[in-house]
């Protein structure tokens, strides 16, 4: 199954029904902030919570989702 949270104004009409069936939309309350922001923002935790919440940040650190990785 997938889990999409809902977006005002967007039309689902041309997703194929076979994915509808098996996707689960929720509501949330939208967050402003970038990807760019967190990227900018991720060595500076204190300054990054003031963008988004504590779990989303706990979970960004736990995964390591915005890791620079060196080649």
């Amino acid at each position: 199954n997938l889990l999409v949270a809902k977006r005002p104004g967007i039309n689902h009409s041309n997703v194929s029904t076979y994915i509808l069936e098996q996707t689960t939309f929720v509501d949330h309350t939208p967050i402003e902030v970038s990807s760019s922001l967190v990227k900018e923002l991720i060595g500076d935790k204190e300054e990054l919570r003031k963008f988004i919440p504590e779990k989303v940040l706990d979970i960004i650190l736990r995964e390591e989702l915005y890791k620079t990785k060196i080649n």
